[in-house]
């Protein structure tokens, strides 16, 4: 019942593996590689972002889960996100 799937890439890999499944939640995915938005902004389900602000993990995906309320309003800014890095 998840509202939204967070997910970086570089390749967008990620992106079109997700997106294949076709889920219901949306799917936000942010990558630092400028050469491969326009293609995954064509991606069914997929919204694109641009990030290249690496700081650490724990940086970063506070900066995504910020991004992913502020823009989508998928989920209610209090709602708690869970985090997971099992996609294999």
């Amino acid at each position: 019942n998840a509202k939204g799937i967070v997910t970086m890439t570089f390749s967008g890999y990620t992106a079109f593996k997700i997106a294949s499944f076709r889920p219901k939640a949306g799917i936000f995915v942010f990558t630092g590689n400028y050469e491969i938005l326009n293609m995954l902004s064509l991606v069914w389900g997929v919204e694109v972002f641009l990030y290249n602000k690496f700081v650490s993990t724990d940086h970063t995906i506070a900066d995504h889960t910020i991004a992913v309320h502020a823009i989508a309003g998928h989920a209610a800014a209090d709602q708690p996100c869970r985090v997971r890095d099992d996609w294999r």
